[in-house]
């Protein structure tokens, strides 16, 4: 077979995109997926998953689908109804993946989601390696404008920020600042936030 022909080039873009797409997204959709499963069942869905064995499984089957649009020579997206639980971004505790922000902002690029969190439009912080997103700042499908404003009042973000915002707060009648967040009330969200932060993280 000769180096620069057709097939050559075929499998090496098969190569590239298991190496690159694969590996990463796939591993995005195992977390989001496998959110309501208990350890045992989280471990006998990944091996499903790596396997790729044909045993009606929905992973197998996403490899099989992506194989086959990649063997056209055309770098198919593949949607499967997984059954995802839903996702209670109401909660305060609740926090989002980069992937599942996009998802729910309904953004074209997970960079985007990266960027809001780098310019203090939305709180974020990294865990493991991974952007932690808190779910409460997205709206029906929306990020909220009023974060923005009191990011930039702060000029702070993080893991301790988003805890000082979803704490109750003794100054603010036991709320949290989060709440005051989204109906816009940043001078009473402000002074639940200083009060809690450490001195040095303070907005003057």
């Amino acid at each position: 077979m000769e180096l620069g022909s057709n097939s050559s080039k075929k499998t090496l873009r098969v190569d590239t995109f298991i190496s690159e797409e694969i590996t990463r997204e796939a591993q995005s959709i195992i977390q989001t997926v496998l959110r309501s499963y208990d350890s045992k069942e989280k471990l006998d869905i990944m091996s499903q998953f790596l396997s790729g064995t044909d045993d009606g499984s929905e992973a197998p089957l996403l490899l099989k689908l992506l194989m086959e649009g990649l063997h056209t020579g055309e770098k198919t997206t593949v949607k499967i109804d997984m059954s995802l639980p839903t996702i209670e971004v109401n909660d305060p505790d609740t926090l989002l993946t980069s992937l599942e922000t996009q998802e729910l902002t309904n953004v074209k690029a997970i960079n985007t989601v990266k960027n809001w969190v780098k310019r203090n439009k939305m709180i974020g912080f990294t865990d493991g390696g991974r952007l932690q997103v808190p779910g409460w700042q997205i709206v029906h499908g929306k990020l909220n404008p009023h974060i923005s404003t009191f990011l930039k009042r702060l000029n702070q973000n993080g893991a301790l920020v988003h805890m000082a915002t979803i704490t109750p707060c003794e100054l603010i009648d036991g709320v949290a600042a989060y709440e005051l967040i989204l109906d816009g009330k940043i001078d009473k969200a402000m002074k639940a936030v200083n009060y809690l932060l450490p001195e040095n993280m303070r907005a003057e």
